[in-house]
């Protein structure tokens, strides 16, 4: 599994190079306009988008035909997808806490415990978001799940727009402090059952 991993790094290099790019464009953009609030959750979401990429490099390789040719089990690569899900969302959260903190502390002054819950918040939902996305991956492919992919992104923005329109309260204090101490069991489970899902498809998989 380590080898997969090490594998789609590896071919992400140079995409890797482009998302760095546009942090740090973004980066030095949030310094001049003395706003980064917006940084943390961007930085996060870039980071996650370049698991599923890994997909397209694999489909235009014709990896997978390949890989199971070889002593890997189907299991293990899958779980190396979440794995490397896992990586870069880790990767993206480092970023956007240095980032962040170092525009915020130069600019003015840095509320530490806010810093941290928005990095841990961005995380969460990235992690919700790839465990929703990995078993469409798997069920219909890159190609095909590009508007699904969109669909996943778009739906929770067009609700709380809903929401906000219909004059439903926002959730409470305590309610939103209960579904923090909740998050970490909540975003376990998703991805466990996402993995299980996905593992599931992929094993029924014709190559």
């Amino acid at each position: 599994m380590k080898g997969l991993i090490i594998k789609d790094i590896l071919n992400l290099k140079n995409y890797g190079r482009s998302i760095l790019l546009i942090v740090a464009f973004y980066g030095i953009f949030a310094y001049t306009i003395n706003d980064a609030g917006f940084l943390g959750g961007m930085i996060v979401l870039l980071m996650t988008m370049m698991s599923i990429s890994s997909f397209s490099y694999d489909d235009l390789a014709k990896w997978d035909k390949y890989a199971l040719s070889l002593p890997i089990s189907r299991k293990d690569m899958v779980m190396s997808k979440y794995l490397l899900s896992i990586i870069f969302i880790v990767l993206g959260a480092a970023l956007s806490f240095v980032i962040v903190f170092v525009i915020s502390n130069i600019k003015s002054s840095v509320n530490l415990w806010e810093l941290l819950l928005q990095t841990y918040s961005s995380s969460a939902v990235a992690i919700i978001f790839i465990s929703v996305l990995m078993p469409l991956l798997y069920k219909f492919g890159v190609e095909k799940s590009r508007i699904m992919i969109m669909a996943v992104f778009a739906i929770p923005t067009l609700l709380l727009v809903l929401l906000s329109k219909l004059g439903i309260a926002k959730p409470s204090e305590d309610q939103l402090m209960f579904l923090l101490k909740m998050s970490p069991i909540i975003v376990i489970a998703v991805m466990m059952v996402s993995a299980f899902i996905s593992y599931n498809i992929y094993k029924k998989k014709d190559m």
